[in-house]
């Protein structure tokens, strides 16, 4: 399988650092030009420096994932900015802990907001137009922890089993107008930025997924031939 994108556009969410910024810099790697959406327009610019290094466009759109009007605005920008769009990576998201009967409901409802809510007003903002064009993959970076919960992290939890529902939904309802919508659900990464990353450690007791496993992951799902849907990616670290 040749996994190229090229002559693809895509909105990565997140993107100004961590498993976000590792995953536009990948499909750039393989042909696609990147919008680039995340709170802080600083990282974005540095993460914009390192695509078009590599010979591919990038936009720069700074959102915030828990204001309505933002995540409008993100979805209609890139579209326009970029001429139309192929792929959209739903992964910007806050995290936040505790019991639940000590659970501050701010700290539970900012995830929602931004993990679940902000997805879906995304995804209402590009989906018409990817079933206009007849194509698109939507990828859902949801968890294991949408999966299965732990004690403390009950709000993310909720917010990933929310968007597998969310997933499940949109793929229904657009399935049949050739959008894909992919859920990519990994345990634990180690998302450390270290001047060798050589030096890490690569198997044993206690290593854990890196941020290209999960990139490589989702260039997979979207290089993937249109007929073709792998609908969830469920990634585990070999040796927890």
């Amino acid at each position: 399988m040749d996994w190229t994108l090229e002559g693809q556009t895509a909105l990565v969410t997140g993107a100004s650092r961590g498993i976000g910024r590792v995953i536009a810099i990948t499909l750039a790697r393989a042909g696609a030009d990147v919008a680039l959406a995340a709170r802080s327009e600083g990282n974005l610019r540095a993460v914009a420096s390192e695509i078009e290094a590599i010979g591919r466009r990038a936009v720069v759109i700074p959102t915030d994932m828990s204001s309505r009007a933002s995540v409008t605005a993100c979805g209609h920008g890139a579209i326009e900015a970029l001429g139309n769009l192929d792929i959209l990576v739903n992964n910007a998201a806050t995290f936040g802990g505790g019991a639940v009967a000590d659970l501050d409901p701010d700290v539970f409802e900012r995830q929602l907001r931004t993990n679940l809510m902000g997805v879906m007003q995304l995804c209402q903002a590009v989906v018409p137009h990817m079933a206009e064009r007849g194509s698109g993959t939507i990828v859902m970076m949801s968890s294991t922890s949408g999966l299965r919960a732990d004690p403390g992290g009950s709000a993310y939890a909720a917010s990933k089993h929310g968007l597998q529902a969310l997933g499940e939904s949109l793929l229904r309802e657009v399935r049949g107008q050739g959008v894909r919508v992919v859920m990519v659900c990994p345990s634990t990464v180690d998302t450390r930025t270290v001047s060798d990353p050589d030096s890490l450690p690569r198997s044993g007791r206690g290593v854990h997924l890196r941020a290209e496993d999960v990139a490589d992951a989702v260039l997979f799902a979207c290089a993937l031939p249109g007929r073709a849907l792998v609908r969830q990616i469920e990634l585990w670290g070999t040796n927890p």
